[in-house]
């Protein structure tokens, strides 16, 4: 604790810990009653290394408070420095303080000084141990609404075991020794593909703290960086893009099948993923309330998102046609548990298979093979030639240029089978009447099975 010196003739002063403290651009003042009824007075100076707020006790004057406030947000607007500590401590470390005095003379303000300081300097990082590091990491996973099953795998398979063996270790010390030893010893009886992933997940845990201000200043110095993956023992390991694309076949059979079974909920998520671009977990969040009918949007909001950036897709006509026959069955969204969607989709897909077994001759052209991700990739590969890859890569809610979309799925599907995936719609109740019919529709849902 430190205090700080007069300010004009009366003695105030903040309450400071030790520490780093990201300040903001002006201080702000909190209230508070204690058991009493008492008000005290707090002020809200900025963030700590951990991210969470700053609150100095002002004490229960109020204009005692108020003045300590107006003097710590006009030292924060001056940059006055050498006065600085007489409000509040900057740092107990002597490398802020230099770096502070070092750029007094170029007219900076607090605010900018200690903003420079944590983002080049860095005096501490890596000091943090690899326990204290992973206690951060899945925080930070969470908040970008990483699934159940990821989450999971980082717990208990990946980055867990290795975080419990190396706990005590300091962050900096972790060397590409250690990680060839962990992957090439620790892990010698699991597959190659295992091996692949625990890299995989490894490398992510030490990119991700390379942002943190305690961990590293460059993402150079992870670890995993540059260990080699060993060769896969089989060949066939990894599925191109272009095994995962539905054919047309597949997905008329796929979603009549889920038509049939009036499991409207899934059916309608389906739709989303297969004409919108929405991810698997992202589309069961949604709910008719987030469809514009009029505007042929849908909209997810960024707490529902992967990376927490809400974002407004297009609703292709046909697939609004499939909503709006969802909607007229399923006024009230009925609401299921993921687990219990996973499972009504593989009974869903199961069944279809078998009916290929026993009558090929009908599903002539289909696959059924259903692979992982299937559903968002055929979007991609049938979007990209219709839509271009520049929509295409805002609906999926992508962030970055086209170029992984040219080499991923450019060329997967034709134009012609692209121009009829976007024009597949149910056969409608009758008597239904719609505002703008769609050239050379397919009314298919009559003429899937024999």
């Amino acid at each position: 604790m430190t205090k700080g010196a007069k300010v004009g003739k009366t003695d105030f002063y903040v309450k400071l810990f030790s520490g780093v403290v990201r300040f903001r651009e002006a201080a702000s003042i909190n209230e508070a009653k204690n058991r009493n009824g008492k008000v005290s007075y707090y002020a809200f100076i900025g963030y700590d290394d951990k991210g969470s707020t700053v609150k100095r006790s002002l004490g229960q004057d109020k204009n005692k408070a108020y003045a300590i406030l107006a003097e710590i947000n006009q030292r924060l607007v001056k940059g006055n420095f050498k006065e600085a500590a007489n409000a509040f401590e900057v740092a107990t470390d002597y490398e802020i303080k230099a770096c502070i005095k070092k750029l007094e003379g170029y007219g900076t303000t607090l605010t900018q000084a200690v903003t420079f300081y944590l983002k080049h300097h860095q005096p501490s990082g890596g000091i943090i141990s690899v326990q204290r590091a992973y206690d951060l990491y899945l925080p930070h996973l969470e908040k970008l609404n990483r699934g159940d099953a990821y989450l999971n795998a980082v717990r208990g398979q990946y980055v867990g075991p290795f975080v419990k063996a190396h706990a005590n270790l300091r962050l900096i010390d972790v060397t590409p020794s250690h990680a060839e030893k962990w992957i090439y010893q620790s892990k010698k009886d699991v597959s190659a593909n295992s091996k692949k992933y625990h890299i995989k997940y490894l490398r992510a845990f030490f990119n991700t703290l390379s942002e943190h201000p305690l961990a590293y200043t460059k993402k150079e110095l992870n670890p995993f960086i540059n260990i080699k993956s060993p060769e896969s023992n089989r060949c066939d390991d990894k599925l191109t893009e272009k095994e995962r694309v539905l054919p047309l076949e597949d997905v008329v059979c796929f979603l009549d099948a889920l038509r049939k079974e009036a499991a409207w909920d899934i059916l309608a998520s389906q739709v989303l993923v297969l004409y919108c671009g929405l991810r698997e977990k992202e589309a069961r969040r949604i709910r008719w309330e987030d469809i514009n009918w009029k505007r042929h949007s849908v909209t997810l909001d960024a707490k529902h998102a992967k990376r927490l950036q809400r974002r407004v897709c297009k609703i292709p006509d046909n697939a609004l046609l499939w909503l709006e026959l969802c909607e007229q069955k399923m006024p009230e969204w009925k609401t299921r548990s993921d687990n219990a969607v996973r499972q009504k989709l593989q009974r869903v897909k199961q069944s279809l298979r078998e009916k290929l077994i026993e009558n090929p001759e009908s599903f002539e052209g289909c696959k059924f093979e259903f692979h992982q991700n299937c559903c968002r990739v055929s979007f991609a590969s049938y979007s990209y030639e219709f839509n271009g890859p520049r929509k295409t890569r805002d609906a999926m809610g992508h962030i970055g240029d086209e170029r992984l979309f040219h080499s991923h799925y450019k060329n997967l599907v034709n134009e012609n089978d692209a121009r009829f995936y976007f024009k597949l719609r149910p056969a409608m109740p009758e008597g239904y009447q719609e505002d703008k019919e769609p050239e050379d529709t397919a009314d298919f849902a009559e003429t899937i099975t024999a």
